[in-house]
């Protein structure tokens, strides 16, 4: 930051503050905002490694139009998604305007001049975007499973009405042999 008295309000420009008053509050409002960057910036970054992590999965369904995920590491990855949205809304009052500017509202201009410039609303709707597109992702492929699961169970079934159907034709035939020799 700087310290420039002839400006009549702080400014941000180039990544440069320029502080119109050196005061301690001041800095603190400014602090604050650049604070919640940091914290949304590790956000940001997880669910970006998450993302880069399961591309492969769409561009598999678009080639294939399939994904062979066992149940256990479906599990895992919707379980990994689960933990970063509950993180996100669990740390969400982190991202909302600081207690402090109840009794220091003068400040708060400086505060939302730091978050306008980081863009934090934005990058915060980026955010849930990007979680949201992981989960709707994770959603299709259990319900690829769900289908799969399904269309199993359905095969067991048939497989067990063809042995009922052949045991009942082998029980008539046996007894047609036993009634006819008598």
């Amino acid at each position: 930051f700087l310290l420039d008295r002839s400006l009549s309000r702080t400014r941000v420009n180039n990544d440069i503050i320029y502080l119109s008053v050196d005061a301690a509050k001041e800095r603190l409002a400014l602090s604050y905002g650049i604070a919640q960057s940091v914290i949304l910036a590790s956000f940001e970054s997880r669910v970006e490694e998450t993302m880069e992590a399961y591309k492969y999965i769409p561009e598999t369904l678009a080639v294939t139009g399939r994904c062979n995920l066992k149940e256990k590491q479906l599990g895992r990855m919707i379980g990994a998604v689960f933990v970063i949205r509950h993180e996100v809304n669990l740390y969400s009052d982190i991202l909302d305007t600081p207690d402090f500017f109840w009794t220091e509202d003068r400040y708060e201009p400086q505060y939302k001049l730091m978050t306008s410039y980081l863009e934090i609303d934005h990058r915060v709707q980026v955010l849930n975007t990007r979680v949201d597109m992981l989960r709707d992702l994770l959603e299709v492929l259990q319900g690829q499973l769900d289908n799969t699961h399904g269309t199993n169970l359905e095969l067991i079934v048939i497989w067990l009405i063809v042995a009922e159907v052949a045991l009942q034709l082998f029980d008539m035939f046996m007894r047609y042999q036993f009634e006819d020799h008598w």
